[in-house]
């Protein structure tokens, strides 16, 4: 089974991501945040395999966050999310060590498939 953290500042997002990995008994969603301060605060209690995380978020975004997540918890794999579609920006994001970065508008099987 892969544990899955989700973290986006909108609930409906959250419930959406929730909904569609809970549908596959491979997925067990282990947490919630809407940030990524609240997601570090939750991590050191949480068995996660995988973190899928909102790239632009208050508190801690998620450049930010997943600079700390490298340091804190290099084991985790960590799958951007982002409602930019701009090849460039996402590129850039790939480049600095992320582990995969989705477009919300795409989400699709290849989230599975990264999981």
């Amino acid at each position: 089974m892969i544990r899955i953290f989700l973290v986006d500042d909108h609930t409906l997002i959250r419930d959406g991501l929730r909904a569609l990995l809970l549908a596959d008994p491979q997925f067990e969603v282990v947490g919630e945040a809407s940030n990524g301060q609240a997601l570090l605060d939750q991590l050191a209690t949480v068995d996660a395999d995988v973190v899928l995380l909102d790239l632009n978020m208050p508190v801690l975004d998620g450049l930010a966050t997943t600079h700390r997540l490298r340091e804190e918890y290099p084991h985790l794999r960590i799958l951007l999310l982002s409602m930019m579609t701009h090849e460039r920006t996402i590129g850039r994001r790939w480049r600095r060590g992320r582990t995969a970065t989705y477009s919300k508008t795409r989400i699709s099987t290849k989230l599975y498939q990264r999981c």
